[in-house]
């Protein structure tokens, strides 16, 4: 299957806001494994998990202070630009989601 479901996403997005911090350390390996492979189902998966990490930095219930989240966008962001260019329509339409 090469496509999200509305209701993973939404199960993701939640889990990641439940956890919070954990989130990330347990998508890190994901996102560093298949950052560049070949199949574009994998890249926008890495686009859309990056996507909820900085949601949850973005929560001021979770950081009040918005410096942490910037410093998280930072981190990402180079991670992020060549998916801007990328070869596949979907994958360019994932990050086009994370703009808004």
């Amino acid at each position: 299957r090469k496509f999200f479901n509305v209701y993973e996403i939404s199960c993701l997005r939640n889990f990641a806001l439940t956890i919070g911090d954990s989130f990330t350390s347990i998508t890190v390996p994901f996102v560093e494994e298949n950052l560049n492979d070949p199949d574009y189902s994998k890249r926008r998966a890495v686009i859309y998990v990056i996507h909820c990490i900085l949601h949850i930095y973005s929560q001021p219930y979770y950081y009040p202070d918005d410096s942490y989240h910037y410093s998280t966008v930072i981190k990402y962001l180079p991670v992020l630009i060549p998916f801007i260019k990328d070869e596949h329509p979907q994958v360019r339409n994932e990050i086009r989601k994370i703009e808004r």
